[in-house]
């Protein structure tokens, strides 16, 4: 896939842009390669990411990767927005994972459930904790596997996290669901994340 994209600097210093993306794969391993090429002056720069798409459609519970976004980051220009999350997310995912302390993240991820025909709850929480362990924000949701009509599916999870309360520096943020149908263990997703002082409006 090819994106052009023409940069102008502005008033604040070096121009940026996020460069939105889809590729459907089939599940298995594969290595995510993408470069780009200043065609003004020649620099090029790539970067590499091994790829696991697992078969959401063959394991009982599990969790998407997360999708992020925030009013702060959100302000740089995103090339080929994606409709399919206008509806989850406030503004156009962002590569980010650095964020001013008067910011607020939106997250997104799904929870696939595939025994929506035995009812029972779901519970997902977000949490950001210290290398430590120390936690310093969580927040719970249950869900119910009502909501899946007696059929196999997933459960859209949309949360916000303010930053005020965070001190600058990095932490670790994890999207944790758990079905409460027999002893399985919880799935999880983690990010690292950096909060930054806090800085004005672009």
């Amino acid at each position: 896939m090819n994106a052009k994209v023409t940069m102008r600097a502005g008033p604040a210093g070096p121009a940026e842009y996020e460069v939105l993306s889809q590729i459907t794969l089939k599940p298995g391993r594969y290595q995510l390669r993408v470069a780009a090429h200043d065609t003004s002056g020649g620099n090029v720069g790539s970067v590499q990411y091994d790829l696991d798409v697992p078969d959401f459609a063959k394991t009982p519970f599990s969790i998407s990767g997360l999708v992020m976004t925030s009013p702060y980051a959100a302000q740089t220009p995103t090339v080929r927005p994606d409709e399919q999350l206008k509806a989850a997310l406030p503004a156009s995912p962002v590569a980010a994972r650095s964020f001013p302390q008067n910011d607020q993240i939106a997250l997104f991820a799904e929870v696939y459930d595939n025994a929506g025909g035995t009812p029972h709850k779901v519970d997902i929480t977000t949490t950001i904790t210290t290398d430590e362990g120390r936690e310093l924000f969580k927040t719970n949701e249950e869900r119910d596997s009502a909501d899946l009509g007696g059929k196999t599916g997933g459960y859209g999870y949309m949360t916000q996290i303010p930053l005020k309360d965070i001190a600058p520096g990095n932490y670790v943020l994890t999207v944790s669901a758990r079905t409460r149908l027999g002893n399985a263990t919880p799935v999880t997703r983690q990010v690292r994340l950096t909060v930054l002082p806090p800085v004005g409006a672009r």
